[in-house]
């Protein structure tokens, strides 16, 4: 597994391999206790993505990194997105890829509070 969180694949790459899907990491931005970052969802959804990615032929996009994490507030730094604006969000995602030629979509979810994903289609 690796702990890379953006791709470093060109265009030329990613043409090249011919993409079996894409896969879309989504974490969020909020504490962990004392000893662990706020971007912990994020790195393990993303060392998820990229497995997959690699054992099956995908790619790994860019991870949404901020997301629905309204229940942290209360700790100093949290970020968060409305449920609205994640679903939003990732319509954009998907419709940009299947634009692009990539049309089966894999969405990893790191982080529990976007419940939201469990319904998007």
């Amino acid at each position: 597994m690796t702990n890379r969180i953006f791709g470093k694949e060109t265009y030329s790459d990613i043409k090249e391999k011919k993409p079996k899907f894409a896969i879309i990491p989504i974490g969020s931005y909020e504490q962990h206790g004392a000893h662990l970052p706020m971007v912990t969802d994020t790195l393990i959804a993303c060392a998820m993505s990229n497995y997959i990615a690699k054992e099956y032929g995908g790619i790994t996009i860019s991870p949404i990194t901020v997301s629905c994490s309204q229940e942290h507030s209360a700790f100093c730094g949290t970020a968060w997105i409305s449920a609205k604006t994640l679903l939003c969000v990732l319509e954009d995602i998907v419709d940009s890829l299947k634009m692009s030629g990539i049309d089966k979509i894999v969405i990893v979810n790191g982080h529990g509070g976007n419940y939201v994903v469990n319904s998007f289609a």
